[in-house]
């Protein structure tokens, strides 16, 4: 939202309120970004595909074993 607000000042050529609109919205959006950003989204991007390869190692390590599937 505070983006838009920062685009219809910009139009109305508000010059003051632009400044502190943008001000507004770098208080919003720079802590998402260095909050959110990295501990949610980019955390799926590397835990995600590294517990799919280990899943795979682990069904090999299983399927190597010589009593594989004996209850014991």
């Amino acid at each position: 939202m505070t983006g838009i607000f920062i685009h219809f000042a910009r139009l109305l050529n508000w010059t003051a309120t632009t400044y502190g609109l943008h001000l507004i919205h770098l208080m919003v959006a720079v802590p998402m970004l260095v909050l959110e950003v990295p501990f949610a989204k980019w955390a799926h991007l590397v835990s995600r595909p590294l517990v799919l390869y280990l899943m795979k190692v682990k069904e090999k390590y299983l399927a190597r074993q010589p009593n594989a599937g004996a209850s014991g």
